[in-house]
C-alpha cells in the first residue's frame, strides 16, 4: 500500500456553520469543507469555480478542485468524511436514497469513509464503476491516468465495486482493485470488463519501532523463537506476527513508518488480517494476553490502527490534541478506558458505538457493556467563577455540569492545576454535558468548558471556573471577634453580651449600700415586664447564674437593698442587658452532625452557622437562616452511606461546598 497518511479525521454528526451565511444549510447540501491548505476551489450548482473558503456548503451540483500541493477536506452530511489529494476534481452529481453523498472523481484521488454512526452509504463514482462504501468502511480511490489504471485501496471495513453491466465486487480491508482491463503483463491475467475487476492481494503489515525500554519481543509466523526489539529500532511485521512488551517496553505501531500510536503492556500483541466473508474485518493488532496502554498525539480526527478485543472491534481516535486509552483484563473480558480521544466500538451486526474520554465499556464475547462514565458525585460545579470546597479527606470527587448548545458538535472540557492547562487531568472534545473526576487532591483547580461547532470551530463564550479544595475546618470551634463580658456591673448601664457556642455565666454586681442585710434581685423579659424571669434574695453585693439561666433575647434588671428589718434602701436603676449570638463565622460551622457519624433515624436535623449575608443550600434545597444566620434542616436519610452537602452563597466569597458522610444503620 503506498505511503500515506495513516489516519482519517473523526466521524462527527453535522449542524451549523461558521462563515456560512446561511443559518440552515439549503435542504440538497451534501459536504461541508472543514479544512483547506493552497489552492482549492469550489463552483455552486451551475456556477464557475471560485476560491474555496472553510466552512463553504456543496450542494447537489456542486465541483470542488485542489491545486498541484493542495488538499481538502470535506464532512458530510451524514457525518462521513472525504479527503481530497492534490490536483483532483470531485463532481456531486447525483444523490440516490440511502445514501449520504454520490459524486464522480475525474482525476486525483480521494479518501472517503461513511460514517460511523448514520446508516447512510457513500457512492464514489470512477470511470464506469461505483465504488460503495456502507458503516464505518473507508477507501482510497484513484482515477488513474498517466498509463495507470484507476483503482480503490480498502482500508477499513468493505466496500462494494458495481460495474456498468450491474457485476459487484465485495472488497474488505486490506485488499485493492483494479477497475480497468489491463495488458497481460506484470503477472496480472486479462479479464473482461463485463466480469469484474482484477483483485489483487495486498498483505497486511505493520511496522514496529521500539521507543522505550528493553522488551519488546518479536516472533513472526514459523520462526523458532522471539528476537528483541532494540531500542530506536524499526521492523516490519506481516499477520501472525507476536509481539511481547515487558513492563518497560514501548513499540510505535503503525500502518506506515515512523507513524501510529505508541503500545505499552506489559502484554502481547498479536497482528491479525482481514477475514474473508466478515465485511467489517480489517488488518488489527489484538491484544492477546495482559494488559496494555494505547497512547498517540496528533491533529484531531487521526486514527490508530484497530484492535481486536474480545471479538470486538476498536478504532481509537484523536478528538482533540492525543488519545490514551487503557485496556485491563480480568475473568475473560476487557475494560477499556478513554483517559483522552475516543474510540469506535463495533461487535458483529450491532451498530457502532462511540467511547468517549472520561468513560470506559466492557468488552467480552464479542459483545459491549457500555460505554458509561463515573457515576456522578454528590458535589457538582455548574457555573463559572471561584468555588470553595471544604474536603475531611486528601482528595474529593466531582461533576462538573454546563449546557451545551444544540447546533454544537460537543464541547472542549479541560480541567488542570494550571489555568494553562499545561499538565491537564482532562482536556478533550466530548459530546456529553457533564463530566466526573472521581478524585481530585487538595489544592487549586482550573476548569473551562468551551462549546465547539461540527467544523472545529469554538462557539460563544467558555465558561470558566476555578475550585479551591481546602481541609475542612466546619468542625471547629468559632472564635470570638470580641470578649464577652460575663460581669455586669450597675455602673455599665445599659449593656450588650454577645456569645458563639455555649450560653455564657453571667454575674451580676452592684456597689454595696450602707444597712444593707439582703438584697432583692429581679430580671425581667423585654416582652414581659410585669413578671420577673428570675426573683432572688442574696446577702452579697452580688449574684452568680448558672449558664443557661438567661436565654437569647433582652433583658432589664435592677437590685432593691433592705436592711435588717427589711425595710427598703433603695433601687438601683433599671438597666438593659442584650444576650446576642455572636456569628463570627469565616464561612460555615456544621455543628450536627459530624463527618462519618451513624445514626438510625430516618430524617436527621442538620444544624450549624453560615456566614452572615449568605445563603445557604443543603443537598440543594434552600435552608432557612435566622437573624445569626444559625439553620437548623432537616434531611431525609436513606439506608446505608448518605453524603449530606452544604453549599454556602456569598456575594463576594462565591460559593463553597462542604460534605457529610452519615451512615444509617
Amino acid at each position: 500500500m503506498p505511503s500515506r497518511l495513516p489516519f482519517l479525521a473523526a466521524v462527527v454528526a453535522l449542524a451549523g456553520l461558521a462563515g456560512c451565511r446561511e443559518k440552515e444549510p439549503p435542504p440538497d447540501w451534501l459536504a461541508r469543507l472543514t479544512e483547506l491548505s493552497g489552492e482549492v476551489r469550489a463552483a455552486p450548482p451551475g456556477g464557475s469555480l471560485a476560491r474555496a473558503r472553510k466552512g463553504e456548503i456543496l450542494r447537489l451540483g456542486s465541483e470542488l478542485e485542489t491545486g498541484q500541493a493542495s488538499h481538502a477536506l470535506l464532512e458530510l452530511r451524514s457525518g462521513g468524511q472525504l479527503r481530497v489529494d492534490p490536483d483532483s476534481r470531485v463532481l456531486f452529481r447525483d444523490r440516490r436514497p440511502g445514501v449520504a453523498a454520490a459524486l464522480a472523481l475525474e482525476r486525483g484521488a480521494v479518501e472517503g469513509t461513511a460514517s460511523a454512526i448514520a446508516a447512510a452509504d457513500l457512492v464514489i463514482g470512477v470511470g464506469q464503476r461505483s465504488i460503495r462504501l456502507a458503516g464505518a468502511a473507508r477507501a482510497r480511490v484513484q482515477a488513474g491516468g498517466d498509463g495507470r489504471d484507476p483503482n480503490v485501496e480498502v482500508v477499513f471495513g468493505t466496500a462494494t465495486v458495481e460495474g456498468p453491466s450491474g457485476a459487484q465486487e465485495r472488497v474488505i480491508a486490506g485488499r485493492a482493485l483494479e477497475l480497468s482491463v489491463r495488458r497481460r503483463d506484470a503477472g496480472v491475467p486479462r479479464t473482461d470488463a463485463r466480469a469484474g475487476p482484477v483483485v489483487v492481494a495486498r498483505e497486511a503489515i505493520f511496522y514496529v519501532r521500539s521507543t522505550g525500554g528493553p522488551g519488546l519481543l518479536v516472533k513472526t509466523p514459523g520462526a523458532a523463537r522471539a528476537h528483541a526489539v532494540r531500542s530506536g529500532q524499526q521492523v516490519k511485521v506481516p499477520v501472525g506476527t507476536v509481539l511481547t512488551l515487558r513492563r518497560a517496553a514501548r513499540a510505535l505501531v503503525g500502518s506506515a513508518p515512523g507513524e501510529g500510536v505508541t503500545l505499552s503492556g506489559p502484554g502481547l500483541v498479536t497482528v491479525r488480517g482481514a477475514k474473508e466473508g466478515d465485511p467489517e474485518a480489517a488488518p488489527s493488532l489484538e491484544p492477546t494476553a495482559g494488559d496494555l496502554r494505547i497512547v498517540g498525539s496528533g491533529k484531531p480526527g487521526l486514527l490508530g490502527a484497530p484492535l481486536l478485543v474480545e471479538g470486538v472491534t476498536v478504532q481509537p481516535e484523536i478528538t482533540h490534541r492525543r488519545m490514551d486509552l487503557r485496556l485491563r483484563r480480568e475473568r475473560g473480558r476487557a475494560t477499556l478506558s478513554s483517559l483522552f480521544g475516543r474510540a469506535v466500538l463495533k461487535a458483529g451486526p450491532a451498530p457502532a458505538v462511540a467511547l468517549e474520554a472520561g468513560q470506559q465499556a466492557v468488552l467480552g464475547k464479542g459483545r459491549v457493556q457500555g460505554p458509561h462514565a463515573p457515576q456522578a458525585t454528590p458535589l457538582q460545579v455548574r457555573q463559572g467563577g471561584t468555588v470553595r470546597v471544604f474536603v475531611s479527606g486528601p482528595s474529593t470527587g466531582v461533576t462538573f455540569r454546563w449546557n451545551t448548545p444544540q447546533a454544537a458538535r460537543g464541547a472542549l472540557v479541560q480541567v488542570g492545576p494550571s489555568p494553562s492547562f499545561g499538565a491537564p487531568l482532562f482536556e478533550d472534545v466530548i459530546r456529553r454535558d457533564a463530566l466526573t473526576i472521581p478524585e481530585v487532591r487538595r489544592g487549586t483547580l482550573h476548569w473551562q468548558v468551551q462549546p465547539v461547532g461540527h467544523a472545529g470551530e469554538t462557539m460563544g463564550d467558555a465558561v470558566r471556573g476555578r475550585l479551591v479544595i481546602v481541609p475542612d475546618t466546619s468542625h471547629q470551634l468559632l472564635k470570638s471577634r470580641r470578649s464577652p463580658s460575663n460581669t455586669i456591673h450597675e455602673s455599665d448601664g445599659n449593656t450588650t453580651v454577645y456569645y458563639q457556642n455555649t450560653l455564657p455565666r453571667f454575674t451580676f454586681r452592684w456597689n454595696p449600700m450602707a444597712e444593707a442585710r439582703s438584697y432583692q434581685v429581679k430580671i425581667f423579659r423585654e416582652q414581659n415586664l410585669r413578671e420577673p424571669s428570675i426573683s432572688t434574695q442574696t446577702s452579697a453585693a452580688s449574684l452568680a447564674l448558672k449558664p443557661g439561666q438567661l436565654g437569647e433575647g433582652a433583658y432589664f434588671w435592677y437590685v432593691a437593698g433592705r436592711d435588717a428589718r427589711g425595710e427598703l434602701i433603695r433601687t438601683t436603676t433599671s438597666h438593659r442587658i442584650g444576650i446576642a449570638y455572636d456569628n463570627a463565622a469565616p464561612d460555615l460551622q456544621i455543628i450536627y452532625p459530624g463527618h462519618g457519624a451513624s445514626v438510625s433515624e430516618e430524617t436527621l436535623e442538620v444544624r450549624g452557622v453560615a456566614l452572615r449575608g449568605s445563603r445557604l443550600f443543603v443537598n440543594g434545597a434552600p435552608a432557612e437562616l435566622d437573624e445569626s444566620s444559625r439553620f437548623r434542616h432537616p434531611v431525609a436519610l436513606k439506608p446505608g452511606v448518605n453524603v449530606i452537602v452544604f453549599r454556602v452563597v456569598d456575594s463576594r466569597r462565591g460559593s463553597s461546598y462542604y460534605q457529610r458522610r452519615v451512615l444509617r444503620r
